[in-house]
């Protein structure tokens, strides 16, 4: 199962990736996400581990997640595994997730990418999902409309002086 969606934002690169290089705020713009921690301290890179949890359905799911591609302000890519429960039925289960970020004009275009691998949703349910992502208009702002308004919204922010002049 694959979802992708893409944003135009005013913020510029550099401010989009500001966001997503801060792999502990991703919550702020996709509210499936409840929790994340980080192993290490400092600029994540290939190879930075996280763990994340997402919860759909009122039902959370933790994932073991490593960072395979950083390529700033550009590309974040990451690979994220399901923590195996109980009887181990979803150890195949994983997700490989995508940013892309690319200035177009005065603005620059997000785009993120999900794909899950081994899902476990029936194939009449997948075919569902897909007319609905596809054919169906959401009655909130998506994730990465919510991510374009973030981003406006601190591009916008004015910035504190380094130091103040006297006199």
């Amino acid at each position: 199962m694959r979802i992708r969606e893409q944003v135009l934002t005013p913020a510029a690169p550099e401010q989009a990736w500001a966001l997503i290089r801060d792999l502990a705020r991703h919550h702020e713009w996709n509210p499936k996400i409840t929790a994340t921690e980080v192993s290490g301290s400092g600029e994540p890179g290939v190879g930075t581990r996280y763990r994340i949890t997402y919860t759909m359905s009122g039902r959370a799911n933790e994932y073991e997640a490593e960072v395979t591609e950083w390529s700033p302000p550009h590309a974040f890519a990451a690979r994220l595994e399901e923590r195996v429960k109980g009887d181990g039925r979803n150890a195949a289960r994983y997700m490989l997730e995508r940013y892309d970020v690319t200035p177009v004009g005065a603005r620059t275009r997000v785009v993120h990418d999900v794909r899950v691998v081994h899902s476990g949703i029936p194939l009449p349910l997948r075919i569902l999902i897909w007319v609905i992502m596809h054919l169906g208009r959401p009655t909130e702002p998506t994730v990465m409309q919510t991510f374009a308004a973030l981003a406006e919204k601190e591009s916008a922010a004015p910035t504190a002086p380094a130091y103040t002049p006297i006199g």
